[in-house]
């Protein structure tokens, strides 16, 4: 099991959101310590702040793409090739689940009470999250290792 992947699991259980944990698995298992991460995607968790946006653990994912292959300087060449890896981990993300919203991922709206009730009551946490977060995890260290 890679450093990223427990890492991931042992902040699942301890409270913290799906694009915290993948942030900052990936990064620390790279390295990379700032006292912005995981703050940085805090927003991000629960669709974009229960937006119905992109998944919180693909959002995670990205954003460590960003922190470990990001530039410096506004070089076209860097963004460029970013720009490529993040759309072949979001297709990646796709083809494995169907969806990169979590309204498509777990079928609810953050926003509706019963929505709210029926993630608590099915333990969506646990039985979906839980995969979201450690394929993300899984895919952007493939990613990272393919160079």
């Amino acid at each position: 099991m890679s450093s990223a992947r427990e890492s991931a699991l042992e902040m699942f259980d301890t409270g913290w959101l799906c694009a915290e944990i993948v942030l900052e698995s990936v990064t620390r298992a790279h390295g990379a310590a700032s006292p912005l991460i995981p703050r940085i995607a805090t927003p991000f968790c629960a669709g974009c702040g229960r937006s119905g946006g992109p998944c919180g653990a693909l959002s995670g994912a990205l954003l460590a793409l960003g922190v470990l292959r990001g530039r410096d300087t506004p070089d076209q060449a860097t963004w460029q090739a970013l720009q490529v890896q993040a759309q072949d981990l979001v297709t990646r993300f796709q083809q494995r689940f169907g969806h990169t919203t979590c309204p498509g991922l777990l079928g609810i709206d953050f926003n509706d009470p019963q929505g709210q009730r029926k993630f608590a009551a099915e333990n969506m946490k646990q039985k979906k999250c839980k995969e979201y977060v450690l394929e993300a995890v899984e895919l952007v260290e493939e990613m990272l290792g393919e160079g």
